[in-house]
């Protein structure tokens, strides 16, 4: 922000998946989980403390495999 760096994320493996379905679906977990907390930081060092959505923020996942996507939908 402003040509500063917010945040710096480095983690390891957290599971052993046993399919390519549910890789996929561990790495969009972690990737929505990670989309709220860049939103929240967001908010917090805009000053906007308040707990109600903006509609000019969403987060949304784009993904290719649709295992993974019939998965999550269910």
């Amino acid at each position: 922000m402003n040509g500063n760096l917010l945040t710096n994320i480095c983690r390891t493996q957290a599971s052993v998946a046993l399919s390519s379905c549910e890789a996929e679906l561990y790495a969009a977990n972690g990737v929505m989980v990670e989309s709220i907390f860049l939103f929240r930081l967001c908010k917090f060092l805009a000053g906007d403390e308040g707990e109600t959505s903006h509609e000019i923020f969403q987060q949304r996942l784009f993904m290719d495999s649709s295992s993974a996507l019939a998965l999550i939908r269910r």
